[in-house]
């Protein structure tokens, strides 16, 4: 009913994904016991489960759902055209639905959303009132996950060079030059991924925080940026155009 396709940030993070998990438990080979290894596995199979969820889960509003099932409602395709706006006196001309003050209809996903937010590259879906809570609990996920990770990548680097006879590495005992160098390697790699990932999703959630706050979503904000920043240059136009005209000599 939804979505076609993948994105190329979908792919990306699937492939880094797939990188990512085998180079950790590398890394993590000093301090690699099974607990540690069961841990590792299960936190990325439990964050993908997230991600698999909101990929797949329709944020479209129930109304449209029950639509498609019970009447066999078809949508047409998305066309913009202009001056006409999709949602007009609250009736969606694309869905055919009469829908709340707050919903929009996303042209990427081609149906209504209700409290839409955004629609997210990284998920290819759109983040609304029907699954907002889950999406800022996988942010959540995220941010704690990759602090912890991050911590172990350089902890285990800072043993490294401050005691390298720490019985901690004596599975290096087997190890060839070449190997170590690749493991000091994996270990900086990780934390670098670590750090980016824990920085950007901690931003994400001081920022959805803010929004929060403020009583807005993503949405509301970009506009009412937008609107200040045209506001602004219509003022500073205005002001310009003013001086010009009193700059210019009198003709006699």
């Amino acid at each position: 009913m939804l979505r076609s396709g993948i994105t190329n940030y979908q792919l990306f993070s699937y492939v880094l994904t797939c990188l990512m998990l085998p180079a950790t438990i590398f890394a993590f080979l000093p301090i690699l016991t099974p607990y540690v290894s069961i841990g590792v596995v299960l936190l990325y199979i439990y964050i993908y489960i997230l991600v698999i969820y909101l990929t797949i889960k329709d944020a479209c509003v129930p109304e449209l759902t029950r639509k498609i099932k019970k009447e066999g409602f078809k949508r047409r395709p998305f066309k913009s055209e202009p001056g006409r706006h999709v949602i007009e006196n609250n009736k969606c001309n694309v869905c055919e639905l009469v829908v709340e003050k707050y919903t929009k209809h996303c042209k990427r996903c081609n149906y209504c959303v209700g409290k839409f937010d955004h629609h997210c590259v990284w998920l290819n879906n759109c983040i609304g009132s029907a699954n907002y809570r889950t999406f800022m609990w996988l942010v959540v996920s995220i941010s704690l996950s990759s602090l912890a990770a991050l911590c172990l990548s350089f902890g285990v680097l800072y043993l490294w060079f401050s005691n390298k006879n720490s019985t901690a590495f004596t599975c290096f005992g087997q190890f060839t030059e070449p190997l170590r160098i690749s493991w000091l390697l994996c270990c900086v790699i990780c934390g670098i991924v670590y750090m980016f990932a824990f920085v950007t999703t901690t931003h994400l959630l001081y920022f959805h925080i803010r929004l929060w706050k403020m009583g807005m979503t993503t949405y509301k904000f970009i506009v009412s940026k937008r609107r200040a920043k045209v506001s602004s240059l219509g003022t500073i136009s205005t002001v310009s155009r003013t001086n010009t005209q009193n700059t210019q000599p009198d003709v006699p």
